[in-house]
């Protein structure tokens, strides 16, 4: 039976992550809140760290590779911290998962192509 377990995408371009969240324009994508003004304390740069709806399901299908990728008579393998990397169209992503339950998959997200790293 497929789980369906809710997939949560985490700016981790700060000390502590933040949720990101939906944003429009020309085309719909993840952004961290501190991409809008409106979220920037006094002095605070905007954080670039974004990824379009493309590259979130690559994301997801590459974190369902290396999940159906263990070996099940191995026992279950907890991948909390686990990082890998993601290369979309136009952007490269670092990945971190920084939580997973049968309820949650968390994933940390760092657009490397955008934060120029």
């Amino acid at each position: 039976m497929e789980r369906k377990r809710k997939m949560t995408f985490m700016c981790i371009n700060h000390d502590v992550p933040h949720e990101m969240i939906i944003r429009g324009g020309q085309s719909v994508f993840y952004a961290c809140p501190k991409f809008d003004d409106d979220n920037l304390e006094s002095g605070e740069r905007k954080c670039l760290n974004r990824m379009t709806f493309i590259d979130a399901g690559g994301i997801i299908d590459k974190f369902a590779e290396i999940e159906d990728s263990i070996d099940p008579l191995e026992g279950t393998e907890d991948l909390t911290g686990y990082e890998f990397g993601y290369k979309g169209l136009k952007s490269r992503f670092k990945v971190i998962i920084l939580k997973i339950n049968d309820d949650e998959v968390r994933f940390g997200i760092k657009n490397l192509t955008a934060l120029h790293q």
